[in-house]
């Protein structure tokens, strides 16, 4: 994402296109056309909210009403003007709503998740802060079923992906709840990049991965610290994709935390920067410049494919020759690899399983452990 989303309209014949957002300070997402075909109406990311906005077809500035007080989807119009679109709050997964008009609160129609209306269900609220640059940050607390209200609690810190557009909302969670359920509060922020605050905190610097971004984390871990909320001495975090880079990021610069979970996160930038750019393709490059025809490189593919490529194509060709065998009739028993290999690894691997359950660390070195957030 380099730049805000914004909702344009141009004429069914041809002719300029308008931008009708460019004054909002916000995505402008999926919009829905009201009756009269005037007006667009979409749902906007204010904070921890969805709210309920509008522009005028021939443009002018996008107005706000309803605040939905959940994580709303798109809203849909049928020709008779009645509006439909998903919607979950912290304590029910996502129904469908249908309403006459789409600034009413509307009423579900659906319910695909009833039953989880019969469990415990943690107590979410919204919390702000402010970060060390001064800019106020948000985010979401969910507290196990049964805690005090203000008691201090061992928690988990759950951070999103993306980054940019994506955020913590007063929606349903079923990985914080299940966290929640098993005794741990769990902190959402929504860290710099993070929608719902203004273009230009998602647009931040983008040279920046681990710096005001974690910053803007560790300074509401401080605050809700300070609010007497969390207990300093109990804390975990937990990252997927951005998130789990994030967390990769957390337990190098400081040792607050007792666990950390890294979720398909981005752990070796280096690596990755390198196989964006091919050898390959820098060399048929190189060769065009000086006006020679690029090499396919047949000759040097060879020597140069990786161990595990050769044991691939190794393994194919064995299995090629014994499916050949079978077919003669010489050895349809015959399995791969022989019994002597098989008894090889056998051996190797009963001496590796012996050695790594001695749990010997050698002199002077410390076992390690995943770790765990203490009860």
């Amino acid at each position: 994402m380099d730049q805000q989303t914004d909702l344009w309209v141009a004429p069914a014949a041809g002719g300029r296109p308008i931008n009708l957002t460019a004054g909002f300070d916000e995505d402008a997402n999926a919009p829905m056309w009201n009756r009269t075909s005037d007006s667009l109406f979409f749902h906007s990311a204010q904070g921890v909210t969805t709210v309920v906005a509008a522009v005028a077809r021939a443009g002018g500035p996008v107005t706000l009403s309803t605040d939905r007080d959940a994580d709303a989807a798109t809203p849909v119009a049928a020709v008779n003007g009645r509006v439909a679109w998903s919607q979950s709050t912290p304590t029910a997964p996502a129904e469908v709503f249908v309403a006459d008009h789409v600034r009413l609160a509307g009423h579900a129609v659906s319910s695909l998740n009833d039953a989880v209306s019969r469990l415990a269900l943690g107590s979410t609220r919204g919390v702000t802060w402010t970060s060390t640059d001064g800019v106020k940050v948000g985010g979401v607390l969910l507290r196990p079923a049964g805690a005090l209200p203000e008691a201090p609690l061992k928690t988990l810190v759950l951070l999103h992906g993306g980054p940019y557009g994506s955020r913590y909302a007063l929606g349903f969670g079923a990985l914080a709840q299940f966290f929640a359920a098993h005794g741990y509060q769990v902190f959402m922020p929504n860290f710099r990049s993070s929608a719902g605050s203004g273009t230009a905190f998602m647009m931040r610097r983008r040279s920046d991965w681990g710096g005001q971004d974690w910053r803007d984390v560790m300074s509401g871990i401080d605050t809700l610290v300070r609010r007497g909320l969390v207990d300093p001495h109990r804390l975990g975090v937990y990252g997927h994709s951005y998130g789990g880079y994030l967390s990769a990021w957390a337990i190098t610069q400081t040792n607050r935390f007792d666990a950390a979970m890294v979720s398909a996160g981005a752990v070796d930038l280096g690596r990755c920067t390198a196989r964006a750019t091919p050898i390959a393709t820098a060399r048929t490059s190189s060769r065009a410049r000086r006006g020679r025809r690029p090499s396919t490189g047949r000759s040097r593919r060879r020597s140069r494919t990786s161990p595990t490529s050769r044991h691939r194509r190794s393994c194919s060709r064995a299995t090629r020759i014994a499916a050949c065998r079978s077919r003669r009739g010489r050895s349809s028993t015959r399995r791969w690899p022989p019994a002597a290999s098989r008894a090889s690894s056998s051996t190797t691997r009963a001496s590796r399983t012996a050695t790594a359950n001695t749990g010997t660390t050698g002199t002077g070195g410390r076992a390690r452990s995943t770790g765990s957030i203490a009860g």
